[in-house]
C-alpha cells in the first residue's frame, strides 16, 4: 500500500506521512482483507480507482506497470526494475505463493521467541486503528541486548549463591584494530607485532598468540586458539 492514498486515506493515515511509493501485485493470495483497492482491477474489495489505490495489479510476472499510473502524493511512477534488469533468480526457484505461510512462520521472529509478547486476536484482523495499548507497550520497551559484534560496556555478572562478581571487558572492534586497549579476565592471551603492527595485550576465556610483521592498512593475521584474540595489521 501507500502512503496517503488507497487504504490509507480511508482511515486517519497510518503510514509515514511521507510521498507514496508505487506497488505492483502479483500472484498475491489475499485472506480477509477489509479493504484492497487495486488501480486497474475490480478484484479489491471495492471497484479499480486509477488515482487513489494501493497497488497496480499484474496479470504476468513480466508486465510493466504504465507511466499513467502514479502516486497522489509525489507523482511517483513504478520503474519496472523487475522487467528491465535480471534479479538473478530463476522464476522457478520462487516459492509457491500457497507454501509462502509455512515458509515464513517456519524462521519467523526473534531467537526464542523473544522478550517482547503480544497476542494478537481475530478482531484485530478488521481494524485499522492504531492499537493504543500495543503502541504504548513498544514505545515503553526496553532491550536486555548486552552487546552486538562485540561491542558493549563493562559488564557485572553475579555467580550462584557467592555473588562473586567477575568483570569482564568488551573490546571494540576498533580498539583491537588500532591494538590501543588492555582487558583484564579470567587467562590470558597475548598479542605481539614488530615494525610499524600494532599489538596489545589483552585477558579472555582462553590462550592464543597472534604476530604482525611489517605495518600497512590491510589487516590479517595468524591465529591460534579459540577465544580471547585480537586483530592484528600486518
Amino acid at each position: 500500500m501507500s502512503s496517503l492514498q488507497g487504504t490509507d486515506a480511508k482511515g486517519d493515515g497510518t503510514f509515514s506521512g511521507e510521498a507514496g511509493g508505487m506497488i505492483k501485485a502479483y500472484n498475491n493470495k489475499v485472506v480477509g482483507a477489509s479493504s484492497l483497492i487495486y488501480a486497474n482491477s475490480n478484484a479489491g474489495t471495492q471497484s479499480a480507482n486509477a488515482k487513489s489505490f494501493d497497488a497496480y495489479l499484474a496479470a504476468k510476472r513480466a508486465e510493466t506497470v504504465p507511466s499513467t499510473y502514479k502516486t497522489v502524493s509525489g507523482g511517483t511512477v513504478y520503474n519496472n526494475f523487475d522487467t528491465k534488469y535480471d534479479l538473478g533468480v530463476e522464476e522457478s526457484a520462487i516459492t509457491a505463493v500457497e507454501n509462502v505461510p509455512t515458509v515464513v512462520k517456519a524462521t519467523a521472529g526473534r531467537m526464542n521467541g523473544g522478550d517482547f509478547k503480544w497476542t494478537f486476536s481475530d478482531s484485530d484482523n478488521t481494524k485499522y486503528t492504531i492499537d493504543k495499548e500495543l503502541k504504548q507497550k513498544v514505545v515503553d520497551y526496553k532491550s536486555s541486548l548486552k552487546s552486538i559484534g562485540g561491542n558493549g560496556s563493562k559488564q557485572s555478572v553475579t555467580k550462584g549463591s557467592s555473588e562473586a562478581t567477575q568483570k569482564t571487558d568488551v573490546i571494540t572492534i576498533a580498539d583491537k584494530i588500532n591494538g590501543t586497549t588492555s582487558g583484564s579476565g579470567s587467562t590470558g592471551s597475548t598479542e605481539s607485532g614488530s615494525t610499524g603492527s600494532t599489538g596489545s595485550t589483552e585477558s579472555g576465556s582462553t590462550g592464543s598468540t597472534e604476530s604482525g610483521s611489517t605495518g600497512s592498512e590491510s589487516t590479517g593475521s595468524t591465529e591460534s586458539g579459540s577465544t580471547g584474540s585480537g586483530s592484528t595489521d600486518e
